[in-house]
């Protein structure tokens, strides 16, 4: 018999600020939406969604990441799909999904410069409703070690803007927010304003890990 999936005691502070807000936002604990997890890596976050009643699809171009979530589906007696697909080219038709959930995995694909603007433009053609997406992020961007692909993107204000803003909005879409927060889930700024901007320059790292950026459209 199916378990509902409640969100682990030990889940580090920045997915539960990240979860939760998804949660809240969409009303995710109806369920009856369809949703789209793009590299979910070795969470239950795909399985909380799943379990909730939601009709959910997870891709990512890594096997092992899909044979974890293959032993959660196994254990919980919960069915979500599961698709081995690169992120810069996914097999589903235009506007599939109500909502895509993209935390902290674009950045992993690493097939060439602008692999993470075609990946969001993808995001961008399959969605119909939300996207919420994470990256990580620090005042001076560039790029780090990555535990999955060897290296991946951190954004600043300008990439931000430049990557993944820019994009959406030349796609139709509204943003509907960015929120910036901390590796200890705290929240440090919920505006994208010419204040934040220097604000994030005054100090090396800047004042936040993450940044939450969720795009709408009316």
């Amino acid at each position: 018999m199916a378990r509902r999936i409640a969100m682990p005691d030990k889940t580090p502070p920045p997915q539960q600020y990240v979860w939760g807000n998804i949660a809240k936002d969409m009303r995710m604990e109806e369920g009856g939406k369809k949703i789209l997890d793009v590299g979910p890596g070795k969470t239950l976050f795909a399985g909380m969604m799943a379990s909730w009643g939601n009709e959910v699809t997870v891709v990512d171009r890594l096997p092992q990441i899909l044979q974890f979530q293959a032993r959660i589906i196994h254990g919980n007696k919960i069915y979500w799909s599961l698709q081995l697909s690169d992120g810069e080219e996914l097999p589903f038709k235009d506007r599939s999904f109500e909502i895509i959930t993209a935390c902290w995995s674009v950045a992993n694909i690493e097939n060439s410069e602008e692999s993470d603007m075609i990946s969001y433009r993808e995001l961008f053609r399959v969605a119909s409703k939300m996207i919420f997406t994470v990256v990580n992020f620090s005042a001076q961007g560039g790029v780090r070690q990555s535990q999955y692909s060897g290296r991946e993107r951190v954004y600043n204000l300008e990439t931000l803007e430049e990557r993944i803003l820019k994009l959406g909005r030349l796609d139709g879409w509204l943003v509907d927010r960015v929120s910036f927060f901390r590796d200890d889930g705290a929240q440090v700024n919920h505006h994208f304003t010419k204040e934040s901007r220097r604000q994030y320059h005054k100090d090396r790292h800047g004042p936040a890990d993450h940044a939450l950026i969720v795009f709408r459209r009316d």
